[in-house]
């Protein structure tokens, strides 16, 4: 509880605010999902939100057939993580960027926002 209450507090210092394209301008992180595309990223939404109360998310259509897209918001800095999702024969294929302000706890915040995803 205590890491989890620093983790948001050193979120909420990071101070800037991020857009959707700043987000995307990272290295994305590549995985699979049994889920579907929307399934997928409505998953890591939720789990962004049940990490810190600093995060809400939306879930919407991507643009491409078939494809959804997730975008998790901090509430004072904009856009924190977007994960896209494609369909494929085994569920989906998931795109995640985290925006640069979080850098320092990718590894930590990607494993616990895609867990069970």
């Amino acid at each position: 509880m205590l890491k989890t209450a620093l983790i948001a507090a050193l979120l909420l210092l990071t101070g800037c605010a991020t857009t959707l394209e700043q987000a995307k301008d990272t290295e994305p992180h590549k995985f699979a999902s049994k889920n579907g595309p929307q399934e997928a990223v409505t998953c890591i939404a939720r789990q962004a939100e049940a990490f810190s109360g600093v995060f809400f998310g939306r879930v919407e259509p991507s643009g491409q057939t078939g494809g959804w897209r997730g975008i998790v918001r901090h509430n004072e800095s904009g856009v924190s993580v977007v994960a896209e999702a494609m369909p494929t024969s085994q569920g989906s294929s998931i795109t995640l960027w985290l925006s640069r302000q979080h850098f320092m706890l990718r590894d930590m915040l990607i494993k616990k926002i895609t867990a069970g995803c």
